[in-house]
C-alpha cells in the first residue's frame, strides 16, 4: 500500500514538471500568469556523437496575467537561451532555443530544459530533447582517474578503444597538457585495425594539484575523424599534511578545542619548517616536532581573548622543500547564534 502511494504521488508530481499539453489548456485554471509549451519533447532520431542539435520550443502565455521568465536552466552537454522578451503578456507566445552537444554520450539520451517563471501552478516547467546517438568507437573508460599521486612518482593508467561495429583504425593518440602522454600498445602499428590498447602516464614532474586533462585518438572514418576522453589526478606534494581543512564548530569555539595538522616527510632530504601563521586573528597556531626533519604537528586553536564567531581565513605553512615550500590549510569557524 504504501509503494503504491510512493508511486502515485511521483507520477503526480513528474506531470506536475512537464508543460501543459494542448488538450490539458481547456481545463487549467487560468488565473494568473500560466505557462504553455507546443510541445514538450523533441525527439531528433539519430544523431551522430560529435553533432550538435538544436531546436526551438515555442510556448504561450495562456494566464490572464504577465508572465515573467526568470531563469532558463540545463545540464551538462545542453545550452539554452530565451530568444523572446522574458516578460510576456496574456495571449502572447515566446521561444527558447536549446542546443545539445552529443560529444561524449552513447545511446538513447535524454537532455531536459528546465523553464523558471512566475507560473504560481507549475513555477519549473520542463521540456526536452531526446535522440540516440550512434558512435563508431569510444574510450573505456571515457575517464581515465590517476587518483592521488605523490610527485616524483610516475602514475601509468590502461584505457582501451571500443567499437560500434566493425573496427576503425586509429591513426595517432595524443594527452593534454604537456605532462600528460600517451601511447598505442597494442596493435603496434597504429594504422592496422582491431582492438587497442593505450598507456597512459603521468610524468613524475607534474606539478601539485588537480589537474584535468584530455585524450584525443584521431581515427579513420567518415562520420567520426576522432576520439575524446578526460584524464583526471590529483598529485600531492612529497610534504603530505591533513586534514585538508580545519573546522571549528560552535561547541568547540566555546570548549577552545585544539586541533591539528599532521605533516609527514615522504622526501629523503630532512625538511625544514620555517613558519607556521593564521591569517585569521582570532586562531594561533604553533609547530610541534615529532620527528625532526620528517613528521610534525601544527597545533590550531582560538586564543584565550578571541570571542567565538564566523571565521574564514587559512594557514600557511612555510618549508625549505623546493617546488613545496607553502602549505596552504583553509581554516573555517561558525556559530549559529
Amino acid at each position: 500500500m504504501k509503494r503504491l502511494k510512493l508511486l502515485l504521488i511521483t507520477i503526480i508530481l513528474g506531470s506536475l514538471a512537464f508543460p501543459l499539453r494542448a488538450e490539458e489548456e481547456a481545463t487549467v485554471d487560468r488565473a494568473g500568469p500560466v505557462i504553455s509549451f507546443r510541445e514538450a519533447v523533441y525527439d531528433a532520431g539519430e544523431t551522430w556523437e560529435g553533432e550538435s542539435i538544436s531546436h526551438i520550443f515555442t510556448f504561450t502565455n495562456i494566464g490572464d496575467a504577465e508572465l515573467k521568465i526568470s531563469r532558463v536552466r540545463t545540464t551538462c552537454g545542453c545550452t539554452a537561451s530565451n530568444l523572446s522578451s522574458d516578460t510576456i503578456a496574456p495571449g502572447e507566445s515566446g521561444e527558447i532555443r536549446a542546443t545539445f552537444n552529443t560529444r561524449g554520450y552513447r545511446g538513447r539520451t535524454t537532455q531536459p530544459v528546465f523553464i523558471h517563471s512566475n507560473d504560481r501552478q507549475n513555477p519549473t516547467a520542463r521540456v526536452e530533447i531526446v535522440t540516440t546517438i550512434k558512435t563508431v568507437a569510444a574510450f573505456d573508460p571515457r575517464n581515465v582517474q590517476f587518483g592521488r599521486v605523490v610527485q616524483g612518482q610516475p602514475a601509468v593508467r590502461e584505457v582501451s578503444v571500443v567499437f560500434d561495429g566493425d573496427p576503425v583504425r586509429v591513426l595517432e593518440i595524443s594527452a593534454q597538457p604537456e605532462f600528460f602522454s600517451a601511447r598505442i600498445i597494442e596493435p603496434e602499428e597504429p594504422e592496422s585495425a582491431g582492438p587497442v590498447r593505450i598507456e597512459v602516464t603521468l610524468s613524475p614532474e607534474a606539478p601539485v594539484g588537480r589537474h584535468r586533462g584530455g585524450l584525443t585518438a584521431r581515427i579513420d572514418h567518415p562520420r567520426m575523424t576522432s576520439l575524446t576522453g578526460r584524464l583526471l589526478a590529483t598529485v600531492e606534494g612529497l610534504i603530505q599534511h591533513q586534514p585538508r581543512m580545519l573546522f571549528f564548530n560552535e561547541n568547540e569555539q566555546s570548549r577552545r578545542i585544539e586541533k591539528y595538522i599532521s605533516l609527514v616527510n615522504r622526501a629523503e632530504q630532512p625538511v625544514e619548517i620555517r613558519e607556521v601563521r593564521s591569517d585569521v586573528e582570532a586562531f594561533q597556531v604553533e609547530v610541534n616536532t615529532v620527528e625532526p626533519g620528517k613528521e610534525f604537528e601544527i597545533s590550531v586553536r582560538l586564543r584565550p581573548d578571541a570571542a567565538p564567531g564566523h571565521y574564514s581565513g587559512q594557514v600557511t605553512i612555510e618549508t625549505d622543500l623546493p617546488g613545496q615550500n607553502v602549505i596552504l590549510v583553509p581554516l573555517r569557524s561558525n556559530i549559529s547564534r
